[in-house]
């Protein structure tokens, strides 16, 4: 009854998107008429699906209506055990000897990730130390030795208005010229 139901309401659903998609298209909605083909091939691969399902379900219930004692399943499982592998040792490579570097690897390894946690946990702690008030008392004692806004360079107008021929100006011959100038009598 339920099955018979899920189907209908996934045969309704399809014939519902399939319509309204044809209606879309009809008058030019693109993006409705996506919609709903999305939505009737969804319906229709959860149809398809639980066609599928029901199919393998009575499959399986006509091989157990076939060995109703399960003899057989239990042979098979007792065989599918008898050709497992053996379970493998995956730290026999810590067994063999302790003297060689494998175990030095993992010790390592492992500290490696202590030593992360740790510095995770130290720059989770400096960055709640930080506050603005913090910053903004940095900020005002740093001031004193800030460069100035225009920089150290002296602006274009003033190096090049400057005669460097000038005893006082020295520097600015050394600057321009690469030399001092000579001084008169």
């Amino acid at each position: 009854m339920t099955r018979r139901l899920v189907m209908a309401a996934l045969v309704l659903t399809m014939a519902v998107a399939g319509f309204y998609a044809a209606q879309a298209l009809y008058v030019w909605e693109w993006t409705r008429a996506l919609w709903m083909t999305m939505a009737f091939v969804a319906g229709e691969v959860a149809l398809v699906g639980a066609l599928v399902l029901g199919r393998l379900r009575r499959l399986e219930e006509r091989l157990d209506d076939l060995d109703p004692g399960s003899r057989h399943a239990e042979r098979v499982r007792a065989r599918l055990a008898g050709s497992r592998p053996p379970e493998p040792d995956r730290f026999r490579w810590l067994q063999e000897s302790v003297t060689r570097t494998n175990v030095f690897v993992t010790v390592l390894v492992g500290g490696g990730a202590v030593l992360s946690a740790v510095l995770w946990a130290v720059d989770k702690v400096a960055g709640h130390t930080v506050t603005p008030t913090r910053e903004r008392q940095l900020a005002l004692r740093l001031g004193s030795i800030a460069l100035p806004p225009e920089g150290l360079v002296p602006p274009d107008d003033i190096v090049l208005a400057a005669d460097p021929a000038r005893p006082d100006r020295a520097d600015v011959a050394l600057l321009l010229e690469g030399h001092r100038p000579a001084v008169g009598p």
